[in-house]
Order: structure tokens, then sequence, then C-alpha cells
């Protein structure tokens, strides 16, 4: 059993793909980012068979840059197992800098941003660790302040995707 695990963000610096979820002995340390992308990967592909048939549908999964590699090939997968047209966009962090790449600490700008370049879309998903319990991102935009700029459109924190996907 470990007593230290690296960071996603170390394996991703040294341009390795992060371990299994084995390696992290059942330990819970993804709000730390450590484990995270394992973690994702393993809850969306344990979830494929659980999602309803979306074809037509456009989706945007907006995240950080550590995990927007491992999200291209999930969106893949997501789109396959639901007929979904899913679109990844890696948004670099203006709050903290280039260095912080994990989605939950991108400010509201960020993701709005990242919005506005998407160009027309029927669904945005993004982690809801980027959020805190008031529904605020770390600039304080507020989630209904981002949705309302998109008042046709559905925006969504998700926890693995297949969360708000399989409820759609």
């Amino acid at each position: 059993v470990g007593w230290c695990y690296a960071a996603d963000e170390l394996y991703r610096q040294a341009g390795l793909e992060p371990p299994g979820a084995a390696y992290f002995d059942d330990e819970d340390l993804e709000s730390n980012g450590v484990g995270a992308i394992s973690g994702l990967r393993d809850r969306v592909r344990a979830g494929l068979d659980r999602l309803p048939r979306l074809t037509g549908c456009r989706i945007v999964a907006l995240t950080g840059t550590s995990i927007g590699p491992t999200l291209e090939i999930l969106a893949r997968e997501l789109g396959r197992a639901s007929g979904a047209a899913i679109e990844t966009i890696a948004l670099e962090n203006s709050l903290y800098g280039p260095s912080v790449t994990t989605a939950g600490l991108l400010p509201g700008a960020d993701y709005l941003a990242g919005l506005e370049r998407a160009g027309p879309f029927d669904l945005a998903l993004f982690s809801a660790a980027a959020l805190n319990d008031h529904d605020l991102f770390l600039d304080d935009l507020g989630l209904s302040d981002l949705r309302a700029r998109f008042p046709s459109r559905r925006i969504m924190p998700s926890h693995d995707f297949i969360d708000v996907l399989a409820a759609s």
C-alpha cells in the first residue's frame, strides 16, 4: 500500500498516461487531483451501456488541459455509444496561469469564453468540481449567470458525463 501518489498532472508533464485506478489502492484522492483521470476513464467506460440514443445532439465538453487528451478519447467512445456529436475543448486557466491544468480550478470566465468559441451546441458539460456549494465558480461567476448567456442551450455540471447523458 502506497503512502504517496503522484498527481495526474505529473504524469501528463512527463508525457505519460496516468496509471489505472488499481495503482491508488482504493484511495479516493480525486479531489486532490490524484487519480482523477483514471477514475473518470473507469466511470465513463462502466456507464456507456446506460446511455440513451442522442443522435443529432451536439455536445460540447469543456475541461482543463491536463485531462483534455483523455477526454478526447472518451468523447469518441461516448459518441459511438450515444450517437451524439461530442466536441471537447481544453481550456487554459486565465486565473492561475497555464501551470494549473485541472478543470475544477478553472474560473467561470474561462468556461464562458470556451462556450462562446464553441459555436452552436445543444448541451455543454463541464466538471462539477468547478462549482462551490452555491453554484459559483472561483471568480464568483454564478452558474445561473453562465446559463443566462446561452438561454436556449443546456449547460450542466457533471461528475463523469454519464450522470447527465444517461438522464437525457
